[in-house]
């Protein structure tokens, strides 16, 4: 962290990019430790990803600097709070912590035995200026930060180095359990409330939120409820987190031996989905959902297509919030902005995901509806399920609503929307 700062006053001065790319990667990337190098690797950016933040958001990392020297005066809290983890959880595997600057790409992360986290989102709270964000993620994070988050956090990425998870192929079920087994050990562990955004939504919306999430969390795709961002399609970001806490809370409380409670929490086989089902199970937590009024909603909220006879008609309307990504990064086209949408293609399974293929070039038939209507024979077979996304523009790919039904993925990448006949 000092490195970085030693780097960051000489790179402030430099006008040119070029000159300073040079010299943060002299100075502080160069000289990183494998923490750094591993974070790197993990989040993926280079010196001149961290030097266009830089240059981005001057008052964020001039009110944030501050905040991350905070790291030493927590360094007592943090062994306390691993050597307290081992009596606990006497099989604990020693990990070793990193503290960098990671060009806002994450809080914490790890890799095999190293805990790492990027300081400046870490240790940032409400006296660091987010005015420069087009969105409110790092806003609503450091809304519930205070002092003791660090210490918390630290302990959330040591549960993971135990853990053994590949995001990939676990399902949604799997992989937000062993997100919040590491937020509600943390918790258990620091004897304080571990605070967060979605610990404090969640259970003000717990019976709608859950009502989505159960339609969803035996499909691969995660990106609305882990990792979100800012989206606002979602009405709060990470909600994942707080269902997997609330999961492990329950099957902890539940528990008559609270040693091997967190004993399986810790060890749960988030890869086996026979075994994420079973844990949800035992938790005791649909019994008291169900007690609260829960009931599987069979209602669905199709999106993007109908099903007419031997007919498909593709269906791309204005929302109040569409949210694509492409190479300009995430675009927001609020109902206002709809005009502002010259073109939209349907790519997919069924044509290759091409982007720009006039056959699957929609009409616009009114100012916000777009339609495309082609035999269903050309999508897919009887009993066949095909994913699918719309482009605006020929760049940007389009995310799906919160609550709709027809969503999920084949490999636990993007989420998509799919059509099934």
């Amino acid at each position: 962290i000092d490195r970085f700062w030693l780097a960051y006053d000489s790179v402030t001065k430099i006008k040119d990019i070029q000159k300073q790319t040079e010299v943060l990667q002299k100075m502080y990337i160069d000289k990183g430790t494998i923490g750094l190098k591993a974070f790197m690797e993990e989040r993926q950016f280079k010196a001149s990803d961290l030097v266009e933040q830089i240059n981005a958001f001057p008052k964020f990392w001039n009110t944030v600097r501050p905040r991350t020297l905070l790291v030493k005066t927590k360094i007592h809290e943090m062994q306390q709070s691993i050597d307290n983890l081992k009596k606990q959880y006497p099989d604990l595997k020693e990990s070793a912590m990193y503290f960098t600057i990671g060009a806002l790409k994450s809080g914490g992360t790890v890799q095999a035995n190293k805990v790492l986290i990027g300081s400046e989102i870490a240790l940032g709270d409400q006296s660091v200026d987010v005015t420069e964000f087009s969105d409110n993620w790092l806003r609503d994070i450091f809304a519930f930060a205070d002092d003791d988050r660090l210490v918390a956090l630290n302990v959330h990425e040591y549960i993971h180095t135990q853990q053994n998870v590949d995001e990939r192929k676990s399902n949604l079920l799997s992989n937000v359990i062993a997100e919040g087994a590491c937020d509600f050990v943390a918790e258990l562990i620091t004897k304080k409330p571990y605070k967060a955004n979605y610990l404090d939504y969640y259970p003000k919306h717990e019976l709608e939120i859950w009502s989505v999430f159960n339609n969803q969390m035996y499909g691969l795709a995660k990106s609305d409820w882990l990792g979100t961002g800012g989206n606002p399609n979602l009405p709060c970001s990470d909600l994942g987190y707080a269902v997997g806490y609330t999961i492990c809370k329950h099957f902890y409380e539940n528990a008559k031996n609270k040693p091997l409670a967190i004993k399986q929490i810790i060890e749960g086989q988030w890869d086996d989905a026979t075994f994420s089902s079973t844990f949800l199970d035992n938790s005791g937590y649909l019994d008291y959902l169900k007690k609260r009024g829960f009931e599987p909603s069979k209602a669905e909220n199709i999106e993007g297509y109908k099903v007419e006879n031997d007919r498909i008609k593709f269906v791309f309307k204005s929302q109040p919030n569409i949210v694509s990504f492409g190479n300009n990064g995430m675009v927001i086209y609020k109902a206002s902005d709809f005009e502002n949408i010259k073109n939209v293609n349907i790519a997919g399974d069924f044509n290759g995901w091409n982007k720009e293929s006039e056959a699957y070039k929609m009409k616009r038939i009114s100012t916000d509806v777009f339609e495309l209507e082609l035999p269903i024979t050309e999508i897919l077979k009887k009993g066949e399920r095909k994913y699918f996304k719309f482009v605006i523009n020929g760049q940007n790919w389009v995310e799906p609503q919160f609550k709709t039904t027809n969503k999920g993925s084949a490999d636990g990448g993007s989420t998509n929307l799919f059509v099934i006949n």
